[in-house]
């Protein structure tokens, strides 16, 4: 039993890749961005709206830990806590975001950490402006996309016909 627990543990390991987790945080956010630019009221979608941005937010954050070296083991022992996942980048390295964003993050951690934006619980909620988040989202996926996708070489978006 032990060996085969092992053996999981080895395979995933192997198979979780910062690259991976990225692409998967860009899904989400762009899934986000379809249902907002179709539905821009807050109200519409709202719990999804939520749930997307802060998926893509652990997903994004967990990739730069992956790509600074942390193993399977480490990211899963975070869980959904994204303050947690946020203060692990700042206090091993030093990637942080603005004192606004910060809040943000610990605003919506609780009830994306409580699965509250998953399932239905009566009572209001109170969380950041959406499009505040959101701006948080998008600005970590693409510091992510450049340290990680272009390896942070400026060349390569000169490359890619960007500059």
């Amino acid at each position: 039993m032990k060996d085969e627990q092992e053996k999981i543990h080895k395979e995933l390991e192997a198979r979780t890749s910062a690259k991976g987790l990225l692409i998967y945080a860009k899904e989400y956010y762009s899934a986000y961005e379809l249902i907002q630019k179709q539905h821009p009221e807050l109200a519409k979608y709202f719990n999804v709206k939520f749930y997307l941005l802060c998926h893509a937010l652990e997903l994004v954050m967990k990739a730069m830990l992956r790509y600074y070296g942390a193993s399977y083991a480490e990211l899963k022992r975070y869980g959904h806590n994204l303050t947690k996942i946020q203060s692990a980048l700042y206090h091993m390295h030093q990637i942080t975001t603005d004192y606004i964003s910060v809040n943000e993050v610990r605003l919506v951690n609780e009830l994306y950490n409580n699965k509250e934006f998953e399932y239905h619980l009566s009572g209001s909620k109170h969380v950041p402006e959406i499009s505040n988040l959101a701006s948080t989202v998008h600005l970590l996926i693409s510091k992510a996309h450049f340290d990680i996708l272009l390896e942070g070489s400026p060349h390569k978006l000169k490359a890619q016909g960007k500059s």
